[in-house]
Formats: structure tokens, sequence, C-alpha cells
């Protein structure tokens, strides 16, 4: 089990007085169990979360995704105190099965139930693995991943507090080789998305974005109880999305064709780490 808070605050002044300042507080706690029954082994647990986003503000709304052209002075200047209030509660569980030495299929799925729109999302999860001699093994994975609005989406003034959670439909698959100290894998994906959040002209934001990404990934990594250690990684990624029905894809604002990641750490005596 588990508990945590954290309580921060940000702010934005500009000249004539236009300012956006904002004060995000949150309390976690979760639990879970694990039991182990022949072949089986068996988790589940439960999440809940506790929020409050407090606004206090004279300025124009921030743009939200995808929505291009934020122009400061050409946009109508609001001012707002306010505040909201959500909770999220959330079960998962889940069963991994050794079917036979090597093979390995997982099963399960969550529950979140979040406060402020009354949506419960179920999603499910499987994934599999399957040894092919002692240093290979083929991975794949499948489910279903929601995304909760941005706080300020939802504030009463200044979005939509009837907005629902984004879902995103993950198909992982690729493959694991080992030896020694050192790792290598190769993952390709696919994603789609459903009711992300974009603007609206009549209830400032909706959950009418729909998009997919597809890509793949390569790491090499050694272990970093090694005195060298590290690792490298490249992605090639796709991202395209659609702002709502009838408008046109567009290539997503996160969109990162290609990234390359490299990391190291060297020990060359007991008292120095480089990196």
């Amino acid at each position: 089990a588990a508990m945590a808070g954290h309580r921060s605050s940000s702010a934005i002044h500009l000249a004539e007085d236009y300012f956006y300042e904002t004060r995000p507080e949150e309390f976690f706690a979760r639990g879970g169990a694990r039991v182990a029954v022949g072949r089986h082994r068996i988790e589940a647990g439960v999440e809940g979360a506790r929020t409050r986003y407090a606004l206090d503000a004279y300025f124009s709304r921030l743009p939200a995704a995808g929505q291009g052209g934020y122009v400061f002075s050409g946009l109508t200047k609001l001012r707002a105190t306010e505040a909201v209030t959500g909770g999220r509660l959330a079960v998962h569980a889940a069963d991994r099965w050794t079917i036979l030495p090597g093979t390995e299929l997982e099963a399960g799925g969550r529950a979140d139930r979040y406060g402020l729109s009354g949506v419960t999302v179920l999603s499910p999860r499987l994934a599999g693995a399957q040894s092919l001699g002692r240093r290979v093994k083929l991975l794949a994975s499948f489910g279903l991943y929601p995304q909760a609005p941005q706080a300020a989406e939802v504030l009463p003034r200044w979005g939509n507090p009837e907005l629902e959670p984004s879902r995103a439909w993950h198909a992982i698959g690729g493959f694991e080789w080992t030896r020694g100290s050192w790792t290598a894998t190769v993952e390709t994906y696919a994603k789609r998305f459903a009711a992300l959040v974009v603007p609206d002209a009549r209830t400032v934001y909706a959950n009418a974005g729909t998009g997919e990404a597809r890509g793949v990934e390569v790491l090499l990594r050694r272990s970093f109880s090694e005195r060298f250690a590290g690792w490298i990684a490249y992605g090639r990624a796709s991202s395209r999305r659609r702002d709502g029905p009838g408008t046109a894809e567009r290539p997503s604002d996160y969109d990162l064709p290609h990234a390359l990641s490299v990391v190291g750490r060297a020990r060359p005596a007991p008292a120095w780490t480089l990196s």
C-alpha cells in the first residue's frame, strides 16, 4: 500500500495586468495483493485519487493541442477565480499464466471511475511471451488506455466540466534478445485514439478528436550493475489525427518521425562515476 500527496503553484504575469495563476493539489492512495496458485500468478489492487485545481486569472484561454494560430493580443481575455475538485477510483486485476515452460499469457483489465464526469471506463489488457531458446523471447500485448482531460480543460468558465477521458487502443509486438549483461529489444506498435479533446465553438472543448500512430523502437542496453553501462535507443514513428468529423487529417502536434537517445555511465574507480 502507498499514499502520497502534493501541492504546487505556477504563475504567468504579463504587461497590462494580465496574469494566469494555478494551484493544483492531489492526494493519492493505492493498495494491492499478489497470490500464486499453481501456474497462475494473480494480482489485484485498488487506487484512489482526489484532486483540486484552482485558477485565478485575467488571461485568454491557453491553446489546446492542435489549436494553432495562438496570438495572445487578438484573443478575448477572461477574468476568473474558480476551482474544480474531482476524484478517481480504479480497480484492476491480472492473471499471469505459465501455460508451458517458456510460454506465458497475461489477461486482465481495470475499471476507472471519473467523479467529475461520472464516466466509468473499462480497459481490457492482454499480453503474451514465448521463449525461443535461451536468449530470444517473442513479446506481444494489446489493451485500452484512458487519459483524463487536463485540469484547466474542465473548469466551468475556461473549459467543459463534462469532458470524458480520451481513449487509446495499443497493439505492440516484438522480440527481446539477452546475452550476459546485454539486452536488445525491437518493438513495433500501432495505436488508435478516440475522444481526444479539441477546441469547440459551442462548449469550448469537446471529445471530438481521433487519431492513430505507428512506429518501431529499437533499444540496446547494458546492465547498470556493470562498470560500463548505458543504453542507446532509436525510434521511427508517424502520428496523425483529426480534430473532428469531416476535418482534414493532419500530423499530430507530438509527431516526432525520428528520435535518438543515448545514455552512458562509467565507474573508473569506486569513488568516481561518470555519466
